[in-house]
C-alpha cells in the first residue's frame, strides 16, 4: 500500500494549516505518488485524514500536476526531483513499451517534457511516427486510443495538427483509450483532453478549433 498520513495539523515553524491539500503540492510528496504511479505494478493509494478517515485516492489530479512545479522548502530540489522523475519515465516507458501498452506509452511519451518542465519537442514527420511507433499514418488512423492526432496535441507540436487534419484525421472523435485509471478517465474527445493537460500551450486548443 502507498499510505498518505496527512491529519489536519499546524505546521510547527509556519504555524499555517497542513492537511491532504497542502500535501499534494509538494515537490517531493507529489515524486513520490509519481513513481508509484509509473511503478510496473503501483500500490493502491491509501490517504489516512484522521484516527477514523481514511480514503482510496483519486489520481487523475495528478496526471496535470508535475513534481518539478510543486513547492521546495529547498529549492536547489527541485533540480534533484528532475533527475529522479526522469528515470522514472524513462523506466517506466521500457516496461510499457516492452508490454506493448501503446495508450499508455504513448500518452507517457507525449507527456513527457511536461512532466519534466522542458519545452516541447519539435520532431519532423520520420521522428514523430518513430518515437510513438507509428508504423505508418495510415495505419494509425483505424487507433481508436492515443493516435498521432492526441500525441501531437499532447506534446504540444502545434504544427502537426493542420497537417493531421488534412490527413483525414478527424478532429472531435471520441478517444477510447486503454489508459492507467490514474492517468485518464472516460471517453474523451481531444478538445477536452486539450483543455484540461494542454492549458500551457493555448496554441494547441485554438488550432484543434479551427478544424
Amino acid at each position: 500500500m502507498f499510505v498518505a498520513l496527512v491529519p489536519r495539523l499546524c505546521h510547527s515553524s509556519t504555524s499555517l494549516q497542513c492537511n491532504f491539500k497542502t500535501y499534494l503540492t509538494r515537490g517531493w510528496c507529489r515524486l513520490e505518488m509519481w513513481c508509484n504511479m509509473l511503478a510496473a505494478s503501483s500500490a493502491p493509494f491509501l490517504v489516512v485524514k484522521g484516527n477514523d478517515q481514511v480514503e482510496l485516492a483519486n489520481l487523475t489530479f495528478l496526471a496535470d500536476h508535475p513534481p518539478h512545479e510543486g513547492e521546495f522548502t529547498v529549492e536547489s530540489d527541485r533540480r534533484v526531483v528532475y533527475y529522479v522523475m526522469q528515470r522514472a519515465l524513462k523506466a517506466s516507458l521500457r516496461t510499457l513499451e516492452k508490454q506493448q501498452r501503446w495508450d499508455l506509452f504513448r500518452f507517457t511519451v507525449a507527456r513527457y517534457e511536461t512532466l519534466l518542465g522542458l519545452p516541447p519537442p519539435k520532431r519532423d514527420f520520420k521522428l514523430f511516427l518513430r518515437d510513438f511507433r507509428f508504423t505508418s499514418l495510415e495505419s494509425a488512423k483505424k487507433i481508436p486510443g492515443i493516435g498521432p492526432l492526441e500525441c501531437a496535441m499532447l506534446s504540444g507540436q502545434v504544427d502537426m495538427i493542420p497537417f493531421l487534419a488534412g490527413s483525414g484525421f478527424e478532429m472531435s472523435r471520441v478517444i477510447h483509450a486503454k489508459l492507467n485509471m490514474k492517468m485518464m478517465q472516460g471517453k474523451r474527445s481531444p478538445l477536452d483532453l486539450a483543455l484540461q493537460l494542454v492549458w500551457r500551450n493555448p496554441d494547441v486548443a485554438l488550432e484543434l478549433l479551427k478544424f
